[in-house]
């Protein structure tokens, strides 16, 4: 058993902070290293039954496909950033130590965002003015989609906290909770505006089946948060604006309307669908598919727009702005059954607010490739090492 005051502990809430600034000089990655080294240290090594599935199939599988891509060196890149998911995780549950408490280590996880986001958004104001969704000055591994993100997990944190804790704590987690809401209005990532309403609901949902007794007091504060987050969305222009942007997004998925071009996801999941059609069972190769998609994207003539200032979407390399399109281009239908299965895993071995940032990051990869950049990699590498190494299987909020 891992407790609270072991210097594995001390690692693993060091690797949460590292997690949530993600610095370029001061790498999450060296907090997993310690942390890893600290269980190989003390485990036990034992070699449990489902270990292997599907966390060492999924990393055998990336280290195949370099076999017939093009693009090795790129390959050998991305291998590199999946290798703490498939690593870490597998190291916690073959050294037998399990964690007593892993709450403890997403609380502080929690905590770090809510400074690391203060620190953000004071910059921002200090150097910008009053800004929205596109002057923040966001830290340099973190864009507007990882921010908000993080901001979406440690908010369901603090949620569950709310529950549990005494009534003074009660409201230092509601304000660190309110704080963060304010964030992510601002920060306008659109999946975000639409996803975090509705987990609000299903999570209240939940609590008010398990909890009957408090179910007056759930209806209550959902309703209060619903009812700020709108009057937040409404009051200010950089999330009213994103709103009305996405409305005419959908309006012109077939073409323009009124000028205005549908989102560049659209053709990205168009053409990268087309990727995966001649790719369909073992896909590219790791580190060749977002070069498959630039030539496919040769083909699209669309315009869009920066400000007045055309642009083609063949102009740039993009990726494929959905994890499960990114690894079935990549990897083939093995690569996309192995993606599924790992969130599939990740679902099903947790419950309460660890089951719902799985959720979180499941649907926002919906429209972000977010294991191709460290802070999506990294974050899901600490939430597979929270469900391997002990969070607790039973009906707990």
């Amino acid at each position: 058993m891992l407790e609270r005051s072991s210097l594995w502990s001390r690692l693993g809430h060091a690797a949460a902070v590292l997690l949530a600034f993600q610095l370029e000089m001061l790498s999450p990655l060296y907090g997993f290293i310690a942390l890893a080294l600290a269980l190989i240290a003390a485990g036990r090594w034992t070699l449990p039954p489902k270990w292997w599935w599907p966390l060492g199939v999924f990393g055998v599988w990336q280290a195949v496909t370099l076999a017939w891509s093009p693009e090795r060196e790129l390959g050998l890149g991305d291998l590199g950033l999946m290798a703490p998911l498939v690593l870490l995780p597998t190291i916690g549950a073959m050294s037998g130590v399990r964690l007593k408490e892993p709450m403890h280590w997403l609380r502080t996880f929690a905590w770090a965002v809510v400074f690391q986001w203060t620190f953000v958004f004071f910059i921002s104001i200090a150097q910008n003015g009053w800004v929205n969704y596109k002057s923040f000055e966001l830290l340099s591994r973190l864009d507007l989609h990882y921010q908000s993100l993080y901001m979406v997990v440690a908010v369901l944190v603090f949620e569950r906290q709310f529950w549990k804790q005494n009534h003074a704590y009660k409201w230092v987690y509601a304000l660190a909770g309110i704080w963060l809401l304010f964030g992510i209005i601002t920060l306008s990532a659109r999946i975000h505006l639409l996803l975090v309403p509705a987990l609000i609901l299903a999570r209240s949902v939940e609590l008010a089946i398990k909890d009957p007794q408090q179910r007056p007091k759930i209806i209550r504060w959902t309703g209060i948060a619903m009812v700020l987050s709108a009057v937040i969305v409404v009051s200010l222009p950089g999330p009213r604006n994103r709103l009305i942007d996405l409305r005419n997004e959908l309006r012109s998925i077939e073409g323009k309307v009124d000028g205005k071009q549908t989102n560049h996801r659209v053709f990205l999941w168009r053409y990268g669908s087309e990727v995966i059609g001649e790719h369909f069972w073992i896909g590219t190769g790791n580190g060749a598919e977002d070069l498959a998609l630039h030539e496919k994207l040769k083909q699209c003539e669309a315009p869009f727009y920066k400000g007045d200032e055309p642009y083609f979407l063949y102009e740039e390399v993009y990726d494929y702005h959905n994890v499960f399109l990114q690894s079935w281009a990549e990897g083939g239908i093995v690569g996309f059954l192995l993606m599924v299965g790992l969130f599939a895993w990740g679902f099903l071995r947790s419950n309460g607010v660890v089951r719902w940032a799985w959720t979180a990051f499941f649907l926002t990869g919906m429209t972000e490739s977010l294991l191709d950049r460290q802070a999506g990699a990294f974050l899901l590498t600490f939430l597979a090492f929270v469900v391997q190494t002990g969070y607790p299987r039973t009906n707990s909020r």
